[in-house]
């Protein structure tokens, strides 16, 4: 018997020593808390490195974290979750087990992973917690620093596959509208109404998302989705507080991800192809040729016609242009190539008309990808002169629009009467705010598109309206075309005389 004991014992005291051994060797900071709150004396000799303590027996665990960002409300649910835990039923365990802070970061930015257990006796109390503390700083750091080098690879990767040309143009146009978005900002008043201000600023937002999505520009294209948001809150009032600053700030944060775009653009500026730079700079020397040309000579009136000319562009340039949305959308949304049918009817666009029409097109084109209902998405656009205004008609085979959808939404936010007609209905997918999308989507679903495509339009001194093509469908949907006209028409073959 006595033998017995003595070999107990010995068995009792290496395993003592081998947990001591992992206690004072592990690089994890290991503790249990007794029923008043207090780390007991067996923990791991890490515990000390990371809270930089000598001796941390006894200490209320609430203290161990008070240089840390557990604060407030923070500290007042970990403490109130500590004390409905411990002395309790498993139950009680169970049911605050998630109130527990997961993770913490001290004063000194170290970051730390928490991993709770329970200590239970035989009656299924929890007498005891086990905490496990994990010192995860430089992995985060290290995944921060990857994920910069990754994004930065991704920005060169997509500023190499667009012009120099191309992205300069939309860096200027951009940094343009956040500047405005900035001092429309600044004209809010909180105690007068703000909707138009918060309209425009939002407009100017989906605008540059459009461009971005055209122009593959993935990060930029994610930061005003996500700035979008407040402006969704502000619009449908599901948010009371109208913060400059915050706003400003987002406005800011677009600015940073453009900048980052535009250093790496810079930097890679000698990509842009020989072609380019000649064609500018035969541009240019035909420009000069033409100062220096009496009015009335003949080679005067016959460079600006082929100057003219050459600027000038068709719809089917414009959609050219705009083939890189159309396969991204594609692979999106698992769809063929679409099927473009284009009939542009010599009709020509100067170079503020082709900025427009691409804004108009990509938001057009994103919409019919995420509305269609059909296996294959066929898209016709016809552009022609009829007494000589300009003409632009854009078709697809989606199933129509929703107008029992529309006229529930124009009645509740009372901007149509009962009644109404069908056109006054299939007008209100121009409001702001109106949609029959019920699920957001990075491309729809926030009511701004077809808004801001009307302000584009008639920016131009164009106009858009709806004609239906047919009745209702069986699914209460009605198939309709957009037609955008402007007075007077340019033609693609000026008179020169």
């Amino acid at each position: 018997m006595e033998t017995k004991v003595k070999e107990r014992t010995a068995k009792l005291q290496f395993r003592t020593r081998e947990i001591e051994s992992i206690l004072n060797t592990i690089t994890l900071g290991i503790l249990t808390l007794d029923m008043e709150h207090r780390i007991q004396s067996e923990y791991s000799k890490f515990l000390e490195e990371i809270f930089q303590g000598q001796e941390l027996a006894g200490l209320d665990i609430f203290k161990l974290f008070d240089s840390s960002d557990l604060k407030g409300d923070k500290a007042a649910i970990f403490r109130s979750s500590i004390t409905l835990i411990l002395g309790s039923d498993i139950i009680n365990w169970n049911l605050n087990r998630k109130a527990l802070p997961e993770e913490v970061v001290l004063n000194d930015n170290k970051i730390l992973e928490l991993s709770w257990s329970p200590m239970v006796n035989s009656e299924q109390i929890v007498e005891n917690l086990l905490l496990v503390i994990r010192d995860v700083t430089q992995l985060r750091n290290l995944k921060t620093s990857v994920h910069k080098h990754k994004v930065k690879a991704e920005m060169t990767t997509q500023i190499m596959l667009l012009s120099f040309d191309k992205f300069i143009g939309y860096y200027k146009y951009a940094k343009n509208l956040i500047q405005d978005n900035i001092l429309s900002i600044d004209n809010i008043d909180n105690e007068s109404d703000s909707s138009d201000i918060v309209e425009t600023v939002f407009r100017n937002l989906h605008t540059l998302k459009g461009l971005a999505r055209l122009h593959d520009l993935s990060h930029l294209v994610d930061v005003l989705h996500h700035t979008e948001k407040s402006y969704v809150d502000l619009r449908d009032k599901s948010s009371s507080m109208l913060s400059k600053e915050s706003l400003v700030q987002e406005q800011n944060q677009v600015n940073d991800v453009l900048n980052q775009y535009n250093h790496i653009a810079t930097k890679h500026s000698g990509v842009e192809s020989n072609k380019v730079s000649k064609y500018r700079g035969f541009y240019l020397s035909v420009k000069e040729l033409i100062e220096n040309e009496p009015d009335n000579s003949k080679l005067a009136i016959k460079l600006k016609q082929a100057v003219a000319e050459t600027n000038d562009v068709t719809v089917v340039d414009i959609l050219e242009n705009l083939k890189p949305l159309t396969e991204r959308l594609s692979k999106e949304y698992n769809y063929v190539k679409p099927q473009v049918d284009i009939k542009h009817g010599g009709v020509g666009f100067d170079e503020n008309e082709q900025k427009m029409f691409e804004k108009v097109f990509v938001q057009m084109i994103q919409n019919t990808f995420a509305y269609s209902d059909q296996a294959e998405i066929r898209i016709d656009i016809e552009s022609y002169q009829n007494n000589d205004n300009n003409v632009i008609v854009y078709k697809d085979n989606g199933a129509g629009l929703d107008l029992d959808t529309l006229y529930k939404a124009g009645i509740k936010k009372g901007l149509i009467s009962p009644g109404a007609s069908q056109n006054e209905i299939a007008d209100l997918i121009f409001a702001s705010g109106i949609s029959t999308k019920t699920v957001v989507s990075p491309i729809s679903g926030r009511g701004v598109g077809m808004d801001a495509v009307k302000n584009e339009l008639e920016s131009q001194g164009y106009s858009i309206t709806i004609v239906f093509c047919g009745d209702k469908n069986s699914q209460g949907l009605r198939a309709f075309k957009f037609i955008m006209e402007q007075l007077p028409a340019k033609k693609l073959k000026r008179n020169t005389a």
